[in-house]
């Protein structure tokens, strides 16, 4: 089983602005290779981008992401990924 959801929403303040993103869930997915077994995983990203003036068509913003029971992994014993990111891409 998997649910996803994803936005991208333009808004103005004072600068135009953009907020993307997305909710992903897995459910378990039996074993893994060591034999036990995998936990539901949930991966949340989020970025607030704005255009930079003097170079048409480039975003730059920050970026948020949020991992837990990465390819199902237990969290307690391997550890998922929160991240902070600035980051710059084409429009």
């Amino acid at each position: 089983m998997r649910a996803d959801l994803n936005w991208g929403i333009p808004f103005n303040l004072g600068i135009p602005v953009e907020w993307r993103g997305g909710l992903a869930v897995t459910g378990k997915n039996g074993n893994e290779g060591f034999g036990n077994a995998t936990k539901p995983e949930t991966r949340l990203f989020t970025e607030l981008l704005a255009p930079v003036a003097d170079l048409p068509g480039l975003m730059v913003g920050v970026d948020y992401e949020m991992w837990r029971n990465k390819y199902g992994a237990n969290q307690m014993a391997v550890p998922g990924a929160t991240v902070l990111m600035i980051k710059a891409h084409p429009r």
